[in-house]
């Protein structure tokens, strides 16, 4: 908890689906009807795309001196 009470979120959203699926799957741009649905990961964040969803991020940052 303390290393998470150093980051300070912004109060805005925006979508990530691109960012998502080049992280879970390591296969940047490559598109999500190609990409393997072998794990419960893999089929859950496709899944959610399939049903019109979208991954979100939130930005913020980190205060490296701890204050």
């Amino acid at each position: 908890m303390r290393f998470q009470r150093r980051f300070t979120l912004l109060d805005r959203w925006y979508d990530d689906d691109e960012d998502t699926l080049s992280f879970i799957f390591q296969r940047p741009g490559v598109a999500p009807r190609d990409l393997p649905r072998d794990t419960t990961l893999q089929r859950g964040v496709l899944d959610l795309l399939d049903r019109g969803g979208h991954w979100r991020a939130q930005p913020g940052w980190l205060d490296f001196d701890g204050i």
